[in-house]
């Protein structure tokens, strides 16, 4: 799956403009447990720390980041990264993308 890329801080345009992610069989099980873990919890949003994917800009080079993570609502999910040497306010974040039921 690829997905466009945007920063919190709409003055920095230096940023990856895309997010490439495989979703996999264990991945999407887990992002269905995170949802009815926030269901369960009565909770907004669950995170935790994901590597499996990649930041990259328009030239297809992987961009470095830290504390990259998956988001999961009761809506749909997201991923976020911040990008190496910087901080929480050039957070990247991906397209949100919606649960169909």
């Amino acid at each position: 799956m690829l997905l466009e890329v945007f920063c919190v801080n709409e003055f920095f345009d230096d940023h990856p403009s895309e997010y490439k992610v495989s979703l996999t069989i264990p991945l999407i099980r887990r992002i269905i447990q995170l949802r009815k873990g926030c269901h369960t919890l009565d909770v907004y949003k669950i995170s935790e720390f994901f590597y499996s994917g990649e930041f990259s800009g328009s030239n297809s080079v992987e961009a470095r980041v830290e504390c990259p993570q998956l988001h999961v609502t009761r809506l749909g999910f997201f991923f976020t990264a911040i990008p190496k040497h910087l901080g929480s306010s050039e957070r990247l974040e991906t397209d949100f993308i919606y649960f169909t039921s």
